[in-house]
């Protein structure tokens, strides 16, 4: 990987680029809602109607094309990562994680501590979470749903 900036890059013969934006493309948020939407679409729907426009957002582009996003919600002491999407042919190349550890530079210069949130059923954003050093320190409980994956 050749690093050319902060926010650029080259890797797997394309150059890679990360903007700050104020919309995230609604065709990379719908396939990111499409895919959490098979874990648990109840969290996921209130979520998506809660979400307002004072975030923080980034796009990375690949060649000028929109690959992913995040989407962070800035409070007084925490930048809280809700959302980080990367095009399903994009994924297992470090992409994920680049953009991740761009943020959290960019949180740092802030002067945040980033929290990151997921669902206790996405095995896949834990272990992202988890190999950027970022643990679980609450686990919030509540009554289960009618549709629970679980017995009543």
């Amino acid at each position: 990987m050749l690093i050319v900036s902060n926010n650029k890059f080259k890797d797997i013969d394309l150059s890679f680029e990360i903007k700050k934006v104020n919309l995230i493309p609604d065709y990379l948020q719908d396939k990111f809602k499409k895919e959490l939407s098979k874990i648990d679409s109840d969290i996921i729907n209130y979520y998506f109607k809660s979400n307002d426009n004072n975030s923080i957002k980034y796009v990375l582009y690949a060649e000028n094309h929109e690959i992913g996003y995040s989407n962070i919600k800035e409070d007084n002491s925490y930048w809280n990562l809700f959302e980080i999407y990367i095009d399903q042919e994009f994924r297992e190349l470090g992409l994920g994680t680049k953009l991740f550890l761009y943020i959290l530079k960019e949180c740092k210069k802030n002067k945040k501590t980033i929290r990151t949130y997921t669902l206790p059923s996405d095995r896949k954003a834990k272990n992202f979470y988890e190999s950027n050093r970022i643990t679980a320190r609450v686990l919030i409980m509540e009554e289960k749903r009618a549709n629970s994956r679980y017995r009543p």
